[in-house]
């Protein structure tokens, strides 16, 4: 191990500049211009977004989450994002909620949810068991691990949604939930959310879905003419819906929220201590603890920042870049789509030629995106900040097809993954 702590504190100007030279093997330093050029992890809504966003950052960075009565205008912010979601996402008065770190633990408090809520109500149940599609995030297969669920995956239709017939198929007296995606990451595509919720009502089983990626994207791509499914809680068997602020929010890492049918439903994320001698007691809504209010104000500041007609303004920018991406890749003739768009994911096949090589080509060309298996495809998601160079991408794209084809470029450089 070669850090050792210094024996005396360092100067700020030394401390930045041991930063900055490790900041520059990042990859956002690295390409032309991340904002515009990456398709992967960050959610850029304008530079004014961010201006925003930092300043309320900072703001409150120093306070802490997990005391309402030390922080209230955090319990606020937090209330109230609970509050903008519920209303985006199919809520109603009865409605509750938690703001957590992130899809995963949204993912996990969900599960938790469902696991205890069925342990009082089918407590003959002693090896539950959830069922989703191998197009579900793998934080349910996470979440399953940490909770003790056994995960059932049935692999989706061709079209890559949700195949029904396998899901009921894999229902069992031990199944306590099903799982749907509304979209799911990989390639963009619904899961049958409403069959779903019929089939959880008439299963008596717990339905979660995980519109972490489209839940904030979806309701004003609805507002500008587009079709979208029904996904969310004004369908009567779904229990929970999780999406992230820090996606399509356009807020800092780490936002989430799920929402719950019912504060009886959403009972279950709560940790709750007693408390021992001289201790007072001990109660958290979700997973964390301890934690900055920092992202949650900042979260909150954006959304009112840009209300309504900001957050339609910048889901139109998404689908006109999707849109022209979409036909520059049907003018080329060796790429297609696996299927077409339904929101902002594109998930691109190359007949005969190496994806990895295309997207080891973008790279060079300054472009970060996905290379994913089964089938493989070139995965985007596409931000408002990617709409500006989309003749660019098109080239460029087009340039890195032909390339590969020649000969030129194999697969020597990494594209990209989800996660590593």
């Amino acid at each position: 191990m070669n850090t050792v702590l210094p024996a005396h504190g360092l100067p700020r100007a030394s401390i930045e500049q041991e930063l900055a030279a490790m900041r520059a093997g990042d990859r956002d330093k690295q390409l032309l211009d991340w904002d515009s050029h990456t398709f992967l992890y960050t959610f850029n809504g304008g530079a004014d977004v961010k201006t925003v966003a930092e300043s309320v950052y900072l703001q409150f960075l120093w306070t802490d989450a997990l005391s309402a009565y030390s922080f209230p205008s955090v319990k606020q912010c937090q209330d109230d994002l609970i509050a903008f979601a519920t209303e985006l996402l199919g809520g109603d008065d009865r409605t509750a909620g938690r703001i957590s770190t992130g899809g995963t633990e949204s993912i996990i408090l969900a599960l938790k949810s469902a696991r205890n809520w069925a342990r009082e109500a089918y407590p003959e149940i002693t090896s539950p068991e959830i069922v989703c599609t191998n197009t579900a995030h793998p934080a349910f297969l996470k979440a399953s691990h940490i909770l003790g669920l056994t995960p059932v995956v049935v692999p989706a239709g061709t079209d890559f949604s949700a195949d029904m017939d396998a899901v009921k198929a894999a229902m069992n007296q031990n199944t306590i939930a099903i799982i749907g995606s509304a979209p799911a990451y990989w390639h963009g595509v619904y899961d049958p959310i409403e069959e779903m919720s019929d089939i959880a009502l008439s299963k008596g089983v717990w339905l979660h879905v995980d519109a972490c990626l489209g839940g904030l994207l979806a309701p004003f791509v609805r507002d500008l003419g587009y079709p979208v499914p029904r996904f969310d809680l004004s369908l009567p068997g779904v229990r929970s819906i999780s999406a992230d602020f820090h996606k399509y929010g356009y807020s800092p890492k780490g936002v989430s929220a799920i929402l719950f049918r019912s504060e009886d439903d959403a009972r279950h994320t709560i940790f709750e201590w007693a408390g021992g001698i001289d201790v007072a007691g001990y109660r958290t809504p979700g997973l964390s603890g301890t934690r900055s209010g920092g992202a949650i104000a900042a979260a909150w500041a954006v959304m009112k920042y840009l209300g309504r007609e900001g957050f339609v303004e910048r889901a139109a920018s998404v689908m006109r870049f999707i849109e022209r991406a979409k036909a520059g890749i049907e003018e080329e003739e060796a790429l297609s789509l696996h299927v077409e768009p339904q929101l902002s994911v594109l998930s691109i096949k190359a007949d005969g030629l190496d994806v990895e090589a295309i997207g080891a080509a973008m790279a060079e060309k300054g472009w970060l995106m996905n290379v994913f298996g089964g089938p493989p495809a070139l995965h985007l998601r596409a931000t408002p900040a990617n709409e500006p160079v989309a003749e660019q991408f098109v080239t460029d794209l087009r340039e890195s097809v032909r390339a590969v084809a020649r000969g030129e470029i194999t697969s020597t450089v990494r594209a990209g993954v989800y996660a590593d």
